[in-house]
């Protein structure tokens, strides 16, 4: 098909942007996938033979049917050889190509009407150990890598570029969607089905999503849980009165941990903590696209 070559196109220069950023890593191979419930696909691999592999065994079947399976992950992580959860099909294709351990990094447009899958795949040919401890020590600077990847691939997403799979197909895959969008049970969900409900309330009360922020902790990997909770809550606006009776400590334990903080940082004062946070992110996405040139 006409759209498959042109996917294929794509990946000397998928391989060429990233070979430097992973050359002394276990990853050796870096891929993106979409796909949409109108039928519309997207798959570019740094590896010409896999890519030919997925194309011909018309795997994409078998990528999007697994992912719909789980549609409450936001990563996958498999030990390629013992997944009882892989497509035989998918494993036997992958395994012909020496693989043993994948990543996948996903994120999902949960929009009503409008959903859409990105999936992000990080794979090794090293020892699986060894690969997913790599990942798991280095999770968010390649989290920032694989934004830069999906952000890259997401400007293909032309006419011209994906593939409208088959009607028949796309219907199994909606029905598929539909009963696994009701059914599935996320770890949030089953907690609150056996714990009390008041304490599960006060516990998400002061549970903070980092992942919200537009900046990471990065620039510090000394921070403690309390240090970055209070970043969070000083991000957010919270006089330093109020951060001391959400965490229920005193205001002076508030300044203590804002003074280790500025020390951490390496900030004269706590006006400086957020801006010194951004620029680390900012430096970090400035070195990935300078290694793309």
């Amino acid at each position: 098909m006409l759209q498959f070559s042109r996917m294929k196109m794509y990946t000397v220069w998928l391989d060429n942007t990233y070979h430097s950023i992973f050359d002394e890593s276990p990853i050796c191979n870096w891929g993106y996938m979409y796909y949409d419930l109108t039928g519309n696909y997207l798959q570019l691999n740094s590896e010409q033979h896999l890519l030919n592999d997925l194309f011909h065994n018309e795997l994409y079947a078998e990528q999007i049917l697994s992912d719909i399976k789980i549609l409450d992950h936001n990563y996958y992580s498999t030990n390629i050889v013992d997944d009882n959860l892989l497509a035989e099909k998918l494993k036997d294709v992958v395994i012909a190509r020496g693989y043993t351990y994948y990543y996948d990094f996903i994120k999902r447009n949960n929009i009503p009407n409008k959903f859409s899958t990105e999936i992000v795949t990080l794979a090794s040919i090293s020892n699986p150990s060894e690969a997913n401890n790599f990942i798991l020590n280095n999770i968010e600077i390649l989290g920032k890598i694989c934004e830069d990847i999906a952000q890259k691939c997401r400007k293909l997403l032309t006419k011209e570029n994906v593939l409208i799979l088959p009607k028949d197909f796309m219907i199994n895959v909606k029905e598929l969607f539909e009963n696994k969008k009701d059914t599935s049970l996320n770890f949030h969900n089953k907690i609150l089905g056996y714990a009390n409900k008041q304490k599960l309330s006060d516990f998400f009360d002061k549970t903070f999503d980092f992942t919200q922020l537009p900046f990471s902790f990065l620039a510090c990997k000394e921070l403690s849980l309390k240090e970055k909770e209070i970043i969070y809550l000083y991000y957010y606006g919270f006089s330093l009165p109020r951060i001391a009776s959400i965490l229920e400590i005193s205001r002076r334990t508030v300044d203590k941990y804002l003074e280790n903080i500025r020390r951490k940082l390496q900030c004269e004062n706590s006006g400086q903590i957020i801006p010194s946070l951004l620029r680390f992110d900012n430096s970090i996405m400035c070195y990935i696209k300078k290694q793309n040139v």
